[in-house]
């Protein structure tokens, strides 16, 4: 069992470690899906391993307070999928990263270890580092939206979000499913998967 920081469960320990993972790999999926310039970028290692994350204060300040403002919610177990939709120019959905979130037995079943809980974190950034490989050319124009999928709605959360959820679909067009990795966090499972509008393979 790892140890825990003073005054702080297993379970607040393992939301956190969840959120500094995902802040971490939507900036992976900025990059690959070319939503915003690879200029933006610079490698930064976590997890031992080099990544791309964004280095503009605004776009990073952004992705932080949306991921935090769920903290709450994965600590209660209410949010069990969070979502990065990449659009189109017309804002069309045509991908969405899910990660799947699973709770099982909360801190009673207990955190895997250090060594662990990095080895399975830095299994899924590998994994989405080079997912572009696997999907289609990214849009041209592309813009992204962070959604977060929950057992309700708690009148909380309204005050930060909308509720919304759009089909990553076009004009009525097929969609394929291209599952990445899961990893096992003892208590937690994460499980990544892409959602994708079906279109012409890449060359």
């Amino acid at each position: 069992m790892s140890s825990l920081a003073a005054g702080m469960t297993a379970t607040e320990k393992i939301t956190d470690t969840i959120l500094e993972f995902l802040e971490a790999a939507v900036h992976v999926i900025l990059y690959i899906r070319d939503v915003y310039p690879a200029q933006l970028f610079e490698q930064r290692t976590k997890y031992g391993i080099a990544i791309q994350m964004s280095r503009h204060p605004e776009l990073n300040t952004y992705v932080s307070g949306v991921l935090s403002s769920l903290r709450q919610y994965i600590l209660e177990g209410t949010v069990n999928q969070i979502s990065v939709v990449i659009q189109d120019e017309n804002l069309s959905p045509q991908e969405r990263f899910n990660f799947d979130i699973v709770m099982m037995g909360g801190a009673t079943q207990g955190m895997a270890n250090d060594r662990m809980v990095r080895d399975e974190l830095r299994g899924l950034l590998q994994k989405l580092s080079v997912a572009d490989t696997l999907l289609s050319l990214p849009p041209k124009d592309s813009t992204f939206i962070i959604l977060a999928y929950c057992k309700g709605f708690p009148e909380a959360m309204q005050q930060k979000w909308a509720q919304q959820e759009p089909p990553v679909s076009q004009d009525g067009a097929c969609t394929r499913v291209i599952p990445l990795r899961s990893a096992d966090l003892g208590c937690v499972a994460i499980q990544l998967l892409v959602v994708q509008a079906s279109a012409a393979p890449r060359a």
